[in-house]
Parts: C-alpha cells; sequence; structure tokens
C-alpha cells in the first residue's frame, strides 16, 4: 500500500473529496489543505486521477523524515533511494511548498541542495553520470513538503496537470481553468432545465457542465509518457490497464446548453473546443450582447458564467460597469431565475448589487476567486410570519 495526494486548488478540497468517496466509495479519502490523501495501489491511484474533474495533480509519498534545519534535511535526503525513480541519464525538477522558513532553508534554496544531494547520490553510483534538471518538461517532477517539523518528500505520477483534457487549444484571454469550470459545475448543482452561460468564451463552463451531466469525466493523464527507464516507471503501463471505473451518477436527461458571447473569434475558439470534447449535439452556440438579449432569455434559467474582468476587459471600471448592468438586466427584467458567476475576490462582487446565497473562495495560484450563488427574484423579497 502506498500513500498518494491528490491536489486541488486551495478552497475546493471538500468539493474534491465529496467527488472521489462517490466515485470511489470503498477508499477512505482524508482531506487537507488543497488536496486529498489516500492509501492504495498503483492501480487504485490512477483510477482516481482518472475519474476526477477537480483535481489537478497525482503525488505518491516515497519519504518523511523530522527536519527543523539544514543537517536534517541532508540526512533524510541522502538516505532516499532514488535509483527507484531517477536514471543517470533522466531529467527531473524540484518544487517547494509547505512551511519552510524558520528551518534554516530558504525556499529558494532548498531546490538547490535537494539538486545537489540528488546528483552526488548518482555520482557515487554510477561513476560520475548524474540527472540532469529540466524546469519545463522534466520526466520526474520531484515535491518537497514542509510541515512544523518534518519534510515529505513526493513524485508527481502524471507528466503534466490532470486538468489539461486536451480539448482546448485556444483558450483566448484569461482562460478559465477546466478544473475550476468542473468544481464550478458542482458547486452550483444544476437542477434548471435550461443553463446558460451569457459570456462563453471558450466554452469551458458548458463543457465542464456537460461532461459532468453525461457523466463522461474520464480522462487519459500522460502517466507513462517518456519516463525513466527503470523498476518503478516500468510498472505504469501494466498498472495503467488495471484501472477500475468509477461509479459516476449521469443526470436522467440533459437541459438545454446554451451558451453566447459577443466576440465572433471567442464563437470559433468555443465550437471548436465543442467538437474536439465530443459535446456539438449537447451545447449550442451564438453570438449575443449579454446585457441586451432577447425578451425573457433568462427567465426560469441558471445563469451559470465567469463575467470579462482584468486581462479580459483592460480595466476594473469597465469590468465593474459591466457586472453591474448585466445583474440588474437579469433581476429587473428576467426574473425568477438563478445566477452563478466566478468573479475575482477584489471587491468587484459588490457591483452585482444584491447579496449571494452561497459563495465560495477559491485560490487560484497568486490570485483569489469566488463562487456566486444568486437567486433572483421580482421586486422585494420581503419576510413574512410564521
Amino acid at each position: 500500500m502506498e500513500t498518494f495526494v491528490l491536489t486541488c486548488s486551495p478552497g475546493l478540497e471538500t468539493l474534491l473529496h465529496e467527488e472521489c468517496c462517490e466515485h470511489f466509495p470503498e477508499t477512505s479519502f482524508m482531506e487537507q489543505i488543497g488536496a486529498v490523501r489516500f492509501s492504495g495501489s498503483l492501480e487504485d491511484a490512477f483510477s482516481v486521477a482518472s475519474a476526477t474533474g477537480i483535481g489537478s495533480r497525482l503525488f505518491m509519498r516515497v519519504a518523511e523524515f523530522e527536519c527543523t534545519g539544514k543537517f536534517e534535511f541532508e540526512k533524510g535526503m541522502a538516505q532516499i533511494d532514488w535509483q527507484q525513480f531517477l536514471t543517470a541519464n533522466s531529467t527531473f525538477r524540484i518544487s517547494v511548498h509547505g512551511l519552510i522558513e524558520g528551518k534554516g532553508l530558504k525556499r529558494s534554496f532548498a531546490p538547490l541542495l535537494a539538486k545537489d544531494i540528488i546528483c552526488d547520490y548518482f555520482r557515487e553510483k554510477t561513476e560520475g553520470t548524474r540527472p540532469s534538471v529540466d524546469t519545463k518538461d522534466p520526466q520526474v517532477h520531484i515535491e518537497l513538503y514542509y510541515s512544523a517539523k518534518a519534510v515529505t518528500v513526493s513524485i508527481e505520477l502524471s507528466r503534466s496537470p490532470i486538468h489539461k483534457r486536451g480539448y482546448r487549444t485556444d483558450g483566448g484571454k484569461a482562460p478559465l481553468r477546466e478544473s475550476l469550470a468542473y468544481a464550478f459545475y458542482r458547486f452550483v448543482e444544476p437542477k434548471e432545465e435550461t443553463i446558460i452561460d451569457p459570456f462563453c468564451g471558450s466554452g469551458t463552463i458548458l463543457i465542464e457542465t456537460a461532461r459532468g451531466l453525461k457523466g463522461d469525466i474520464l480522462s487519459k493523464p500522460d502517466f507513462d509518457r517518456d519516463r525513466p527507464n527503470n523498476d518503478f516507471w516500468n510498472k505504469v503501463s501494466p498498472a495503467l490497464k488495471k484501472t477500475s471505473a468509477p461509479k459516476i451518477t449521469k443526470a436522467p436527461k440533459l437541459p438545454k446548453l446554451r451558451g453566447f458571447d459577443i466576440s465572433e473569434k471567442q464563437i470559433e475558439s468555443a465550437q471548436g473546443n465543442l467538437s474536439r470534447s465530443q459535446t456539438s449535439n449537447e451545447i449550442e452556440i451564438s453570438k449575443m450582447d449579454a446585457c441586451n438579449p432577447p425578451q425573457d432569455l433568462y427567465k426560469n434559467s441558471l445563469i451559470m458564467c465567469n463575467p470579462p474582468h482584468g486581462d479580459r476587459v483592460f480595466s476594473l471600471d469597465k469590468a465593474a460597469n459591466l457586472i453591474g448592468n448585466f445583474a440588474r438586466k437579469v433581476k429587473f427584467d428576467h426574473s425568477p431565475c438563478r445566477m452563478a458567476l466566478i468573479l475575482p475576490d477584489d471587491g468587484l462582487a459588490k457591483n452585482v448589487g444584491f447579496a449571494p446565497s452561497k459563495k465560495l473562495r477559491i485560490g487560484a495560484g497568486e490570485k483569489t476567486y469566488l463562487f456566486l450563488i444568486y437567486e433572483i427574484y421580482a421586486g422585494s423579497k420581503k419576510r413574512t410570519k410564521d
């Protein structure tokens, strides 16, 4: 039994945990910051990674040791049998996460020290030949995670992030990561007969929603692409053939999925993505100004969108005006309906003009976003007496 960690954007841990437990109820998943942890075989790990819509990267723990300073770090790293995962001719990179400050190691220095330890290990074993560093597309990615008194060393099992489904060749400006779009679908829990994305861009939200509703979430991460030739990585291909199918719930009937955008270029991009993701039959894309829709278009529907902001509109004032105008149009001309938005956590949400019924804060790189759900009704909602 090995220990594995499936990572996600911070804030999505509960959604990821729910997804994994739903698909693999016989496996015990533990929720932690930015990830879920579980134990099993390589086959189990590949099954989980291939079935997740929310997970980003899959790691296997190879060592854990106490560490409060540089000496313990060097000793712990030197005791790992690196020939299990690397060869003298392979390439690798090292990343560092966690509470490294206060351990006598700077975040920028720890990967360099780890690299030297690994290279010295191979020099002793192979008479001077050692693996080399490749920060862009390494054969092996090694992660060091610092907790309060220990370091966990893991290797990534996929050559590229799991969230890259392969259907999107052109995401346009500031494209939404596929795993965030799928998490958004899980967060919103669509029940309406019509789902509309009036700012559909490259179509990611609608595509991931369609895939979730159809139960068609299985992906094929590149676990065995160009790996070192040693005993561990030679187990990968046979293990992939033994992966088990998850228990996936499909919607009895798909809602009508409609996407709109004001840009012809974005519509063309979205249609290409629909074709590559095999969702062209479920999603309709056409041109429209979201703030000037046909009468009652949004009424009784679910609006799911990531309105233009940041690099997509070039100014905060322009984004604020757009979101405010759109929200007023929906409320006063198209209620009742339900509206779900993805917005940056920079105060832009206040321009909606009314409070969300549900929200979730998500970390994505250096930025933080909000998942927001609004129940839209006509006029003022007055409190009634019991």
